[in-house]
């Protein structure tokens, strides 16, 4: 089966400036590489990142990221408005110390999850750098699977 064409990351952006793209989304970092959560309101992104965080990953930012163009790839980077902070829905703002910006290597879309128990490897395309894409369904696995996948990446087929 053929991959599916990179999708482009740029047209999700809420704005492009000459800083980079900003993002409604949430980054989290485990040892140097960054994954992007993004999804609506509700989605689930902070709630993830929040089980990410608790398991050892780093907040880049939670509800607006910078994905700026380096010369190693894309990098998430904390927005100059960033708090250093992680909604807890229904519980309120926890204070999560930020890490610092990291060559993001995943993109985890919360919008729609892909139902084929094994699906095709996506790629998301910024600033002409493809990353691995992502559409799980949520379930309990799925912050562990996160962090395998940032450790050690896809298996080899």
């Amino acid at each position: 089966m053929d991959a599916p064409a990179p999708e482009p990351l740029i047209d999700r952006a809420v704005q492009v400036t000459a800083t980079g793209a900003e993002f409604h989304a949430t980054a989290i970092a485990l040892q140097g590489r960054a994954a992007l959560l993004l999804g609506p309101s509700g989605a689930g992104k902070s709630a993830l990142a929040l089980e990410l965080v608790a398991l050892g990953a780093g907040l880049i930012g939670d509800d607006r990221v910078l994905i700026r163009d380096s010369a190693d790839g894309p990098l998430a980077a904390p927005t100059p408005m960033t708090l250093a902070a992680i909604e807890a829905r229904g519980i309120g703002l926890i204070a999560a110390p930020l890490c610092p910006p990291a060559p993001l290597a995943l993109v985890i879309d919360l919008t729609r999850a892909d139902a084929d128990r094994l699906p095709p490897r996506r790629d998301a395309l910024i600033y002409r750098r493809t990353v691995p894409l992502i559409r799980p369904p949520r379930t309990p696995t799925l912050a562990a699977a996160v962090m395998l996948l940032l450790t050690h990446g896809f298996a080899a087929l």
